[in-house]
């Protein structure tokens, strides 16, 4: 059986165009996820102000980059936990961090746990 000249650049062009559309769909499902350093807090301000305005401002939705200040109530492994009420898990985290210390910490809010009854925060970064 043989294929005109015309249904073999017909072929080609098809298949070109599926091995283009493929290496898209790859480019696109494989891309480097953004990290917390270069997203934009759509949330900042004290750690105690967050739990209160956990329920009545509808900005707060798991996914969101919030920026935190508070006092650090206890470390644990690469965990540290803000004002007995606000778990942030260190993505990088930083050894000379202790309890009792004042910092601002930037992370991707997760969502609020009532049985714990603590604020979830993961991949934290320490602000300067």
């Amino acid at each position: 059986m043989s294929l005109s000249k015309k249904s073999k650049t017909i072929l080609t062009a098809i298949f070109v165009g599926i091995i283009i559309v493929l290496f898209t769909i790859t480019k696109v499902m494989y891309a480097p996820h953004e990290k917390t350093v270069d997203i934009e807090s759509i949330y900042t301000g004290k750690a105690s102000d967050f739990i209160s305005n956990i329920g009545t401002d509808s900005t707060i939705i798991a996914g969101i980059t919030i920026e935190l200040s508070g006092d650090v109530t206890s470390i644990v492994d690469s965990t540290a936990t803000l004002n007995n009420n606000i778990f942030c898990q260190f993505s990088d985290f930083q050894e000379s961090l202790k309890v009792g210390e004042s910092i601002n910490v930037k992370g991707r809010f997760i969502g609020y746990d009532d049985l714990m009854e603590e604020v979830k925060l993961d991949n934290c970064i320490l602000k300067k």
